[in-house]
């Protein structure tokens, strides 16, 4: 243990992990997905388990296509603060995630650096249940039983990126 730090609460909830064919129906049906946004933030959901409020509440400046190794920054802002045990932190981008951000930032964002990069889903009244809308639409659970949505994290994600048909290059990532 680490002098000053306290040690992280074991996570009781039952979940299942993902199975390799939802995770490929999951994202197939992002990519088909005509819903630039949501498309966006279904992906880094699926791409690194980021939950869809720390996504769909970034800003164009947390966003780094130009650096050496692309990345986005998760940090507070002024539209989300992040829940009490998520902690800020930076997420390398690769292949085909980056190509899909350059499109979006080149195609489909009107703003600045200091403006969210979702308008629609990041800010707003209804912006939770919006995003869940779409994004439990994407979902197919084949299994049956629990609800496989709140199983996307990062553990259950890359477990199943590893039996996937993801690039060899970019399982590191998961």
């Amino acid at each position: 243990s680490i002098v000053g730090v306290k040690p992280l609460e074991k996570d009781t909830r039952k979940r299942r992990s993902v199975s390799s064919e939802e995770y490929k129906l999951f994202w197939n049906n992002l990519e088909d997905l005509d819903n630039p946004e949501m498309k966006l933030i279904g992906m880094m959901l699926a791409y690194c388990g980021c939950p869809q409020g720390e996504t769909a509440g970034m800003l164009r400046g947390d966003l780094k296509l130009q650096s050496n190794v692309p990345h986005l920054i998760i940090r507070n802002n002024k539209h989300r603060r992040l829940a009490k045990k998520r902690l800020e932190r930076v997420i390398p981008l690769v292949d085909p995630i980056v190509e899909h951000w350059k499109d979006y930032i080149s195609n489909y964002f009107k703003g600045s650096n200091n403006d969210p990069l979702f308008p629609k889903y990041g800010v707003g009244k209804y912006q939770v249940q919006s995003r869940s809308k779409v994004l439990s639409a994407m979902v197919t659970n084949i299994e049956g039983g629990k609800d496989i949505l709140s199983s996307y994290e990062k553990k259950d994600i890359s477990t199943e990126a590893n039996s996937s048909n993801r690039q060899e290059s970019n399982k590191q990532y998961f």
